[in-house]
Order: structure tokens, then C-alpha cells, then sequence
């Protein structure tokens, strides 16, 4: 996928729906969601990391280059057939992101290094390999189930710029790949705001401007997964031992 650029900011709930009336102004809701009577639908992400939470500590550390890897699914498992093995990079303030999908059931297959799983295109082998390599050469491993609901709009004009207001984020410590439609034990976190995220490739339009001048919106580099450890960090919910230790050795 082409490098885009993200700008994300928190903002109070109390500016939601109000928010909300300014972008369907400029944007319509997505083809997804716009089928949907909530307009919106939840984002089911298990992130993998390793032992010791590389992937955690690049971004606590502001490495400028990195790269996560996640399995992601949406709303209930009945819905979704299929989940998606991505790769999500980032570079500096561009970030790019490769997925395949793979069956439900072919998840433990498919990291095992099977080249069984069907209906790929070229491209999708070629992300899933990349997403094996990656797997294999960090030991990688679930650490913590991310879900979230997405409101996702889209430009009115054609253009491919992207904004999406990400609600009621939760989490929990996640030892297996099945768990990733689980709903038992997630923990929420902060409800009194939420994420906007404006996503665009080139130069953004000025009515944007006039938005973020409106709600006074200050931009910030926020990350659902090393948030979501955080939270599961404060609320000491079965944290792997070694990431304890090393919290404490870091705060001191």
C-alpha cells in the first residue's frame, strides 16, 4: 500500500456529535459502514510483539522507523469468514500497511508457515510471507487484544482522504490467536474521549484547517497497542512477568 500520512488527536465525547455534523458536511460514511444501521462496526485487533515487547519500547523510545504486525477481525466472528494478517510500518510520519486475508481456521496453519491457505492473490502471498518472516525472525507472540468501534468517513469529491473517530477503546492480555473475537474481560479505557484520525496521501483540504481550528485540536502521536499495555499494566491485569520487571526498572 502507498505511504499515507496519519494525523491523530484526542478529543472530549462531549464534541462528538457536534464533530460529527461538521465532517458529514465534507464526507460520507464508507461504503462499509454506511450499510450498517449504526454507522459504525468494531475493530478486533491481537497484536504480537516478543518476548521482551520490542515493538512497545520502539515506540515508547520514538524509533522513527518501525513496524507492528497484528491480526485484525471485525465485529462478531459469525460476520467475518476471514481475518487479516497485517503489517503496519511506519516512517517518520508516513505509514503504510499490508494485509492478506486468511480463513478464520487457517490462522494456526498459516503460522506454522503452511502455503496452503487458498484464494490468495499474488500480492497477498507475498504480504503473508513477508508477515511469516517478520513472525519467525522477532519469536513473536499475542500479547493484547485491541477493540475498539469505528465511525469511518470517506470524501465526498473523490479524493482518498480518510478520517475516522475510533470510540470506546478496550483491551485485554491475550495468550492465543482464537481469542481475538473474544468480549469476556475487556477492560475500557479513558470514555471521556475519543481518537480522530485523519488519513490522506497528499496535501489536505482546507475545510480541515477550519475543523481542527474549531474544536481546538491538538495533534498527537497516540498508539491503541502500547495504550491498551499501559492500561492493562495499571489495572494489573496477567501481565507477563517480564514486561513487570522491566516497568519497574524503568521507573526507578
Amino acid at each position: 500500500m502507498k505511504n499515507r500520512l496519519e494525523y491523530k488527536y484526542l478529543v472530549s465525547t462531549m464534541y462528538l456529535e457536534k464533530l460529527r455534523t461538521s465532517l458529514l458536511g465534507y464526507l460520507d460514511y464508507d461504503d462499509y459502514a454506511s450499510i450498517r444501521p449504526s454507522k459504525e462496526y468494531t475493530v478486533r485487533s491481537i497484536y504480537l510483539d516478543s518476548f521482551d515487547y520490542k515493538c512497545y519500547y520502539e515506540k515508547l523510545d520514538g524509533i522513527h522507523t518501525r513496524k507492528k504486525l497484528r491480526i485484525r477481525g471485525y465485529n462478531q466472528k459469525e460476520e467475518n469468514p476471514r481475518v487479516f494478517f497485517e503489517i503496519k510500518r511506519k516512517n517518520d510520519n508516513f505509514v503504510s500497511k499490508d494485509r492478506a486475508r486468511v480463513p478464520i481456521q487457517d490462522i494456526r496453519k498459516t503460522l506454522r508457515g503452511s502455503n496452503s491457505v487458498t484464494q490468495l492473490d499474488d500480492e497477498e502471498k507475498k504480504y503473508l510471507n513477508n508477515f511469516f518472516f517478520y513472525y519467525q525472525l522477532r519469536h513473536l507472540e499475542p500479547k493484547v487484544l485491541v477493540v475498539y468501534e469505528r465511525e469511518p468517513f470517506q470524501c465526498k469529491f473523490g479524493s482518498h482522504l480518510r478520517v475516522t473517530i475510533d470510540k470506546n477503546l478496550r483491551s485485554k492480555v491475550v495468550y492465543d490467536y482464537d481469542m481475538l473475537f473474544d468480549e469476556e474481560g475487556l477492560t475500557g479505557g479513558n470514555r471521556k474521549e475519543f481518537i480522530l484520525e485523519i488519513k490522506f496521501y497528499q496535501v489536505l483540504p482546507q475545510w480541515i484547517d477550519k475543523v481542527i481550528g474549531e474544536f481546538d485540536l491538538t495533534r498527537i502521536a497516540v498508539s491503541k497497542y502500547t495504550s491498551c499495555i499501559d492500561m492493562q499494566h495499571r489495572f494489573s491485569i496477567s501481565l507477563n512477568k517480564s514486561i513487570r520487571n522491566d516497568f519497574d526498572y524503568r521507573i526507578q
